[in-house]
């Protein structure tokens, strides 16, 4: 079934709860990219296998989309490599709710809510985090360019919601290293993927050295090029070991 779901010609139905709700056009965004997010995974060129959530809808050479709720995990598989893909779901605010195979990660600052987390495993260890940040509006109402005038100090809410994720994650798990030494040097967060549909390479400055990726992600357009950045992303996560 998943290696039916990894063609781009399968087609996607959603639940009829879609047809009758009231959400915003950003939210239908977020949604769109997280079912995104879990295609590409299950693509030949990446290659993990599914389990769970609409992976188990399909039939008749189509999937039925149910509705998408905060806290869905959908779960990935290849070889000793796993990947938790959590939708909407709120960080622990202390290490003490922490736990490994679910709330691996928690934060004491202000942004604790990111729309797509992805946590890496190798066997039973957890390795890192993908952020994945859903962002309609207009990127460049995000992130400035520098060289026009403007007070450095003030940044919008969104731009300190993304370096909150890349700067502010913590977890005491990293890679099954001491505890203490995981906690003090480690930072469990690879990089935050911006995904956006209305952006252009040239409109706004490299985030890459920050840990910041920003990817154009617009419906009915080829996303191969995503998908194969997607790859070295969690390869890169893996000391290049998935490859």
């Amino acid at each position: 079934m998943y290696q039916e779901l990894r063609q781009e010609s399968v087609k996607i139905q959603w639940s009829e709860g879609y047809a009758y709700s009231q959400k915003r056009s950003e939210t239908l965004y977020e949604i769109w990219c997280f079912v995104k997010v879990c295609r590409f995974l299950i693509r030949e060129e990446i290659g993990f296998e599914p389990q769970g959530w609409i992976f188990d809808e399909f039939s008749e050479g189509g999937v039925l989309i149910p509705e998408l709720l905060s806290g869905t995990v959908v779960g990935f598989v290849k070889g000793e490599f796993r990947i938790k893909l959590h939708y909407d779901e709120p960080l622990c605010r202390q290490l003490e709710d922490t736990t490994k195979e679910n709330q691996p990660v928690f934060t004491k600052g202000r942004h604790y809510r990111p729309d797509i987390r992805m946590d890496l495993y190798r066997e039973d260890v957890y390795w890192s985090t993908i952020i994945f940040e859903v962002k309609y509006r207009k990127i460049q109402s995000i992130f400035q360019d520098k060289t026009k005038k403007q007070n450095r100090d003030t940044k919008s809410f969104c731009e300190n919601q993304i370096r909150g994720f890349k700067n502010e994650l913590h977890s005491k798990y990293c890679r099954g290293l001491d505890e203490n030494f995981v906690l003090r040097k480690l930072n469990p967060v690879d990089r935050v993927w911006v995904l956006n549909s209305t952006h252009h390479e040239g409109n706004i400055i490299d985030k890459e050295e920050e840990g910041i990726k920003l990817i154009q992600l617009i419906p009915g357009k080829n996303h191969q090029k995503i998908i194969l950045e997607l790859k070295e992303e969690i390869s890169e996560a893996f000391d290049g070991e998935l490859i």
